[in-house]
């Protein structure tokens, strides 16, 4: 096995002032516009937001253009997740944080060891700004784990947050539900069983829609559920599930959805039998 870093090659390695950060937890986003990359950095350090347009290879850093700077500067943030937690396609930024010193008031006035976590919408027509929304303002928590799964199977996703030496807090979604719910779930080979490394890709009409891949570990020491959550406008009755397995194998599957949620099981093309399951 041969790694090599190519932070610098990719324009990750550091802010937009080209210093380096204390980074924490990270995530990525894909759809048809392009790729985001979060990273949530040590208090005093706004979060790094990264953002590249299709087919490029460089990224550009976006937090204070796009509005997060100012917002995540004070905070020391550890789990972050984009999670549609309204279905509409665009999902949100989700963030925990919590400082490492239980007493870093009496060195700093201007910081406390629990803190608020952050939800931040994206406004396409407010200058593409990420603004923070008042969801869980009111919370302080030494926040650390952030992982996301639909507990309760009403198709929109739910929240799991660990914080230190304090229970953990699961945060049921009862956000409006302003688009349909594709939940993907796939099963490999018996040597990958849950296809780590897979990409699905959801199109319609020949457009790509969103991208996630099948990963084991997102944000900051923490596994979500391996049931891949699409949001899906409610205009599109009908999909197309692209998936491009660990080992190179190919599969496509057309699915009609329900309003809801639409769960959907596909099995590598390489085993026998059924190799799609509907629900």
């Amino acid at each position: 096995m041969h790694l090599v870093n190519q932070a610098d090659e990719w324009g990750v390695a550091y802010d937009a002032m080209g210093h380096a950060t204390g980074a924490m937890g990270t995530d990525v986003f894909t759809n048809g516009e392009g790729q985001w990359l979060v990273v949530g950095n040590f208090a005093d350090e706004p979060d790094n937001l990264y953002w590249r347009r299709p087919g490029d290879a460089f990224f550009m850093e976006l937090a204070a253009a796009r509005g997060l700077g100012a917002l995540t500067r004070q905070v020391l943030t550890f789990g972050t997740l984009f999670v549609d937690l309204n279905l509409d396609g665009q999902p949100e930024l989700v963030q925990v944080n919590g400082h490492v010193e239980n007493e870093i008031h009496r060195v700093s006035s201007q910081q406390t060891y629990a803190q608020p976590p952050q939800v931040f919408s994206y406004c396409e027509g407010c200058g593409k700004q990420w603004r923070l929304t008042d969801s869980l303002q009111d919370k302080r928590w030494v926040g650390r784990g952030l992982a996301t799964g639909d507990f309760n199977r009403d198709g929109r996703p739910d929240l799991v947050v660990t914080q230190v030496a304090r229970p953990a807090i699961i945060l049921i979604n009862q956000t409006y539900q302003s688009g349909r719910a594709l939940a993907v779930r796939l099963e490999g080979l018996a040597t990958n069983r849950t296809a780590i490394g897979a990409r699905v890709e959801v199109w319609h009409q020949g457009k790509p829609l969103a991208t996630r891949r099948q990963v084991p570990v997102r944000g900051y020491y923490s596994q979500s559920s391996p049931e891949l959550i699409f949001g899906i406008p409610l205009s599109i009755e009908t999909v197309t599930i692209k998936v491009l397995w660990p080992d190179g194998s190919k599969s496509t599957q057309t699915v009609t959805l329900s309003r809801e949620r639409t769960g959907i099981r596909l099995w590598h093309p390489k085993r026998s039998g059924k190799l799609a399951q509907q629900s």
